[in-house]
This record gives structure tokens, sequence and C-alpha cells, in this order.
């Protein structure tokens, strides 16, 4: 999902650079290249860089380039032998043998000539693979690597497409060709950006983070020392914009046991919400059919009444040329509706043509012709005020749908996040354990099974020693959801520092004490504070972690030695460091990557202290193995979820 106008740094989008270096680099490469063949190619992809390319370019940016067909290298196609091809792929066996295959038989080629373009650096051995084919070498007319493996979610957002990561990678050890492929793609998100930056690190009882930092940190060097070695400026001033040893920016790298609250709780943001409670895939809650939100199209899909009263479908892409979704997608779903209304309404006021529609129309033929003038203007943009008023709407009545019972499981699930109420006070595991009672027994029926699963899922991430108080009891659980809890237990993320290593402070769960949990005291009271200001709300009192983590990297006490390493060692980072950074630099940059998987409630918060003062002047980029939605993580616990469930 393409996403965001560029709001962090002045003019900054990690979305347009990826955009230019896919356009000028890649594509407008080739088509300038052809000798006697016209501008036009032929786009070749496999199943790793279609994701790639499509989070970036719509097939509309393609065909403006030249590109006149976009294909897929594992399915049979038409040859072409009168068009030249290029090849994005990734750099693996299986991609290459698939491109042999297309040249095979030397008298029926499947293109002319070809360019072939890595989403990341290319062994030596699959080099050799291409090398010694005659068929291949005599047509070959450019071999690069792009280092462009990574997904876009909006313009300061990527991810790896990993989703898994949560359940294949804890609680470890991390196999050693998943630390390769997270590294190889923060390799190129480095590269991209043109940073070279010191690593933090948190640390942890596993040593996920540990290990992706010092590796990331040896590829960068070993990257920077051979261009320093083959006498190549204007390559080395390419991939990075300063000397090693002054980083220019800040990689923070967490997993995702650092905040095990956040993939579960309901987030009543506008994009968190809609791609939870209109997730056209979720079973058992008895939603109304108000319309479907498709993740992995990142769509949204509706049935409206035409002027003849007839029903028609019509599908909204949820995309960075969508300035309505870019403005009111991390805004409180109360507040994006309100804007969104009010913004109807000044537009409808203004436009020549919504007052020629409206009946106010004129004998003046000036008037008439500026009316026709803005017709495309009015009809993109009510399409988009119409697609927009009608998520809103089907989130509500998502809601509505849910009634009463659903408002009280999410306070509950707020008191569990936060550790206090929504007057500020402090929450005791008895009266925890009382709630969720009500639920296990009382109210089962009410209650959806994938409602329950997280409730209990949150509850054991924030009490001490929940296991064994709860999955152990009768509560009439089916068997998939206790495997799916018992495979979430597994993974460790939920324990706390003694066991795990989480970035929290382990509190007594006695029945009669305060249920802090996980919760480090500053972060109650933090919660405390913002429960009783006066416009506090009271299903969206819980703010992830990660925002507030980003903020104190960039501040001039920094993050706490204890908690988090570094790489390279020899860089000590003093308190003033970044600071001494922010002074020479017009915009430093700070990157923020969680192994796991990142949340849609962590992307709204890092975006909002990224708009913030303290980071005026600051890049913030957030990442993740994938976008971690409720949903999907459900999804990868299921008992026998297949391989990119």
């Amino acid at each position: 999902m393409p996403g965001d106008v560029a709001q962090h740094g002045v003019g900054f989008s990690l979305l347009d650079r990826v955009r230019q270096r896919f356009l000028k680099d890649m594509i407008a490469g080739a088509t300038e290249g052809n000798e006697g063949r016209g501008r036009y190619v032929a786009m070749v992809l496999d199943e790793g860089t279609v994701k790639i390319l499509s989070s970036c370019l719509r097939v509309y940016d393609l065909l403006e380039e030249g590109v006149t067909v976009v294909e897929t290298i594992e399915k049979p196609r038409q040859s072409l032998p009168s068009l030249d091809a290029l090849y994005f792929l990734t750099p693996t066996m299986t991609s290459v043998r698939n491109l042999q295959k297309d040249f095979k038989d030397p008298k029926r080629p499947q293109y002319g000539n070809i360019h072939i373009f890595f989403s990341s650096e290319v062994p030596e051995q699959l080099v050799r693979q291409l090398a010694q084919d005659p068929n291949v070498v005599c047509r070959v007319k450019t071999l690069k690597d792009m280092n462009l493996n990574f997904i876009m979610h909006d313009s300061a957002c990527f991810h790896c497409g990993r989703d898994r990561d949560i359940v294949d990678l804890f609680p470890g050890p991390i196999p050693q060709p998943a630390v390769d492929d997270i590294v190889s793609r923060l390799v190129c998100l480095c590269v991209s950006m043109k940073q070279q930056p010191l690593i933090r690190f948190l640390k942890s009882g596993n040593d996920h983070c540990e290990r992706v930092a010092r590796e990331l940190d040896t590829r960068l060097r070993d990257i920077f020392q051979k261009l320093g070695d083959s006498d190549k400026p204007a390559e080395k001033a390419q991939i990075f914009s300063r000397d090693r040893a002054e980083p220019t920016g800040v990689l923070l790298i967490l997993d995702r046991s650092f905040d095990p609250a956040a993939p579960l709780v309901h987030d009543f943001g506008y994009e968190a919400l809609a791609y939870d409670v209109l997730d056209g895939r979720k079973d058992g809650c008895p939603f109304v059919e108000v319309g479907q939100l498709k993740p992995k199209e990142n769509t949204f899909e509706y049935t409206f009444r035409d002027a003849r009263g007839g029903e028609n479908k019509k599908s909204m892409i949820l995309g960075d040329k969508d300035e309505v979704w870019q403005r009111y997608k991390h805004e409180f779903l109360g507040s994006a509706t309100k804007k969104l209304n009010k913004e109807i309404q000044e537009f409808s006021s203004e436009n020549a043509m919504a007052k020629f529609q409206k009946g106010a129309r004129s004998s003046d033929t000036a008037a008439t012709k500026d009316a026709i003038r803005q017709l495309p203007e009015y009809q993109e943009k009510m399409s988009r005020y119409s697609g927009h008023t009608e998520m809103t709407s089907a989130c509500f009545k998502a809601l509505d749908a849910r009634g009463s019972i659903l408002q009280k499981i999410c306070e509950l699930e707020q008191d569990l996040a936060c550790g206090v109420d929504k007057e500020g006070n402090e929450v005791t595991n008895a009266r925890l354990i009382g709630q969720l009672s009500q639920y296990l027994y009382h109210q089962r029926e009410a209650v959806s099974s994938e409602e329950l699963v997280r409730l209990l899922l949150l509850y054991m991430s924030m009490v001490d020693d929940a296991y064994d108080k709860i999955l152990d009891r009768d509560h009439h659980l089916s068997e998939i959801d206790k495997n799916k809890i018992r495979r979430m237990l597994q993974t460790k993320v939920h324990l706390p520092p003694s066991r795990q290593g989480a970035f929290c402070a382990t509190q007594d769960g006695a029945r009669g004490e305060p249920a802090r949990g996980r919760l480090r005291a500053e972060r109650v009271k933090e919660f405390q504070s913002a429960a009783r200001e006066k416009d506090s709300v009271a299903l969206y009192r819980f703010s992830p972690l990660l925002g507030n983590l980003v903020k104190k990297l960039v501040s001039r006490d920094g993050l706490p030695g204890d908690q988090f390493g570094q790489v390279p060692d020899k860089l000590i980072f003093k308190k003033d460091r970044f600071k001494a950074d922010r002074d020479r630099l017009k915009q430093p940059t700070v990157i923020a990557f969680v192994v796991g998987g990142v949340t849609l409630s962590e992307i709204r918060t890092v975006t909002q202290a990224a708009r913030s003062e303290d980071l005026a002047d600051v890049n913030v980029v957030v990442g993740g193995s994938c976008i971690l939605t409720p949903k999907r993580l459900l999804d990868v616990l299921h008992p026998g979820a297949p391989e990119g469930a």
C-alpha cells in the first residue's frame, strides 16, 4: 500500500525515492538503450519482485515509461522475440533457471535482447550460471543489482513480507537463512537511503536483535570497503552520503517482545480499525455486510445504488494517490469522520460543478464553462469522498453490529494494556480476573472466538504467570483456539524480562496487587495522566511504545545503555551525539525496525511522533518483518497454517 504524502522531513518520502530508482535507474535505462527496437520493453517478474514493484508502482506508471506488458516468470507466456525484455528478479537459482528456460532454444527465443536487474546482491554462483549459458550471454545488455528488495507500505514505512516470523523465529535461536534475508533487506534500505547508520538494538532474552545488528553492520562495512578499494568515488557517493566514521542517522532494531500488547488491542485509528473489523477474511463475528477490505490488494469493495436504483460494486484503492486516505488514516475514527464530512461540505460549497449539480445553475455562459472545466476534479474527488464515506460508515456499522459487548471488551483491553482504568486508577488482578470470567463462562456465547483469544493472549502478555491461572481451566475454548494460544505462548514474546528480556519491568501479579504486569512504572504514569485528561477517549488510551522509543532515541537522554546495545562498538553514543548530528545536518535519519512485525497502531504513533516539533527536522522511517494486523497474527497461529498465511 503506497502511502502518505511526504510528512517527516521537508519533502522527504522514501516511497518517492524508491519509485525514482525503479523509473530512472531500471526502466529508463532499459528502454533508452534499445537498439532500433523503439523504447518499448516487456517486463518479467517473479513471485518476490511482484510484491516489491506493486508496492511502489501501478500499471499506468509502467505503461508511461514504455513497458508494454508485465508477466511473471513462473507462468507460461507468449513468445515475443521482436520485443526486448527487462527482467526484475530475486537472486535465487530458481529464478535464474526460469530465465534460462526462456532462451533454451536459440531458434525460438522468448524475447530479443534482455536487461537483467536483481533485487539484491547476486551470489557469484548465479553470475557463473548465467555466464556459462551462451544462449543468454549473447542477449544480455544489462546486469545489475538494484538493492531494492523491501516492500513499501507508505511513504515512510516498509516491510519484508515475512508474515510468519512471529511464530517461525521465536523463541529462537533465529535460523541463519532468516538473519541473512532480513539483513539483506535492511542493507538494501540503507543503500536506497544512502545511509551508514549507527545501529542500536534491544537487549533481550534472545539474541535476535543483536545478531541482525552485528551482521548488518558487517555487511555495510564490507560494501563501503569494497567501494573504497575499487576507486569508484562516483559509485561510492551514490551509495553512501558520508564517511562511515560519521553516521548520518540511527537504526533501531527491536523484536516483537518489546511491546506484546500492540498486536492484540483494538486500535480505533481509521486505518488500523478498518484493517481489523472490515477484513474480508474475518470469521466468527456476526458483522453485517457493509463492505469488505482486502488487505493483500489494499482495496475496499462496497456496493452502491446508481441513479436508476440498481446495485453496483465499486473498488477503492487505498494508496498514496488517495489524498483523503493520507490525511485521515492515522486519525481517531470519530475525528476522521467529522473532518471528512466538513471537507465534503466545503468542497460542495466552493466547487462550481458541485453547485451546478445541486441546481444552482446560471444563465451566465462563463459560469457554465467554469463548471465544465471543473468536472474532472469534481468526479474524482466525489468518487473518493463517496468511497471514504462508505468505509467510515462500514466501520461504525461493523462496531454497532457487535453492540455493547464489543465496547466492554475493548475497555477491558485498554485496562489490561494500560494497567489503569478509564479514570486513571490502577486495576487489580482480582478485578481483571472477574471481568475475564464474565466472558469465559457467563457470556461466552456473546463473544466471538477471535475476541476471546485476543483477550486471553493480552491478559497472558500483561500479567505474570497467567498461563497457570487461565488456560488449564475449562472455559469452553475450542481445541483450535487453545492451540492458537499455546502456539503464541511457545514464542515466549509474552514473558517478563527475567525469562525473555522484554523492555518492561516485572511487578507482582498477585490478585490483590496492582496488575501492572510487564508495564514499567513510568508507562503506567503516562497512561494515568492520559486517562485523566478532559478530552481522553476511553477506548483510545493505549499508545504503543514504539513512538516513545523513537522520540527518546533522538532526545538528549537517549535510550538507556543497559537495555539497548549498539554497533559499531567503537562509536560511543553520547547523550548529545545525535543532537550534534541534527545541528550539522539538514535532515538526519531515524529508522526503526521490528523483527516479528510492526503493527498499524505503531506506524500511527511513529507518524504522529515524526510530525511533532521534536522530530521536525528528522527523517523517520519505520518497518518490520511484516505489517502485523490482529487477523494476520491469528492466521499464522492457526494450527497447520500454511507458508505465506
